[in-house]
């Protein structure tokens, strides 16, 4: 069967927060899950549903489509979007009940990583390279909030058990890797580490993410 995902891995979105960003060109399709309570529409590029089961491209991801002219107000509002859609996705994946498979929960872990991807390298490239301050301003804000979120990700063991489960049976083997790297990924992240622990972890990967987006707006001060 072939893999109805292209996974972006969570800990390399991770790692844009400190590294110089472009804004992504991948423009992967993903299998349509029900509409979501929030306003999609307002995503530039948003396609209408289709028949339950078929593979759809929900957003064109690609640079083409990418709106590079904003201002403060439109990237704070396209980061809200993209993270309250990758905060409902996270929540659909903790609330199922029931058998995990590859299409009730690492689709829609995939979706949610590409939100949360699709946000952090805007709101890079204009932090980076924007002539408005406050447009600058806007993208570091945006960069360190979906860091917290994506630090919150890597720690939950819930999120970890949730795809531990998933019935591989009949996945394409780019599925089976993809899935395993991202398990692998989380234990080196520190997720099976005690409360305590994960605690201190969350707490340094926040210093981290402060330090980075603050050495990239103004390098001279460090």
């Amino acid at each position: 069967m072939r893999s109805p995902v292209r996974p972006v891995c969570l800990f390399a979105v991770l790692a844009l927060v400190v590294a110089c960003t472009s804004t992504s060109g991948d423009d992967g399709t993903v299998k349509e899950a029900p509409p979501a309570k929030s306003a999609s529409s307002e995503m530039k590029g948003v396609r209408p549903p289709a028949a339950e089961g078929k593979i759809v491209r929900l957003y064109d991801w690609s640079l083409a489509k990418t709106p590079l002219d904003r201002d403060a107000t439109g990237l704070r509002a396209s980061t809200a979007i993209n993270l309250g859609h990758a905060q409902e996705l996270y929540g659909r994946i903790l609330a199922h009940q029931g058998p995990r498979t590859v299409d009730n929960t690492f689709v829609l872990y995939n979706e949610m990583l590409m939100h949360i991807d699709a946000s952090m390298q805007e709101c890079g490239l204009l932090a980076a390279v924007h002539p408005v301050e406050d447009v600058r301003n806007a993208g570091d804000e945006g960069e360190q909030r979906m860091s917290e979120f994506v630090t919150e990700l890597s720690l939950s063991r819930e999120l970890y058990d949730a795809l531990a489960s998933i019935d591989t049976d009949g996945a394409d083997a780019e599925t089976v890797f993809a899935l395993e790297k991202e398990l692998r990924d989380f234990r080196r992240a520190g997720v099976d580490r005690s409360p305590e622990e994960r605690e201190r972890i969350s707490e340094l990967n926040a210093e981290i993410t402060r330090l980075g987006v603050g050495m990239g707006a103004d390098p001279a001060t460090f």
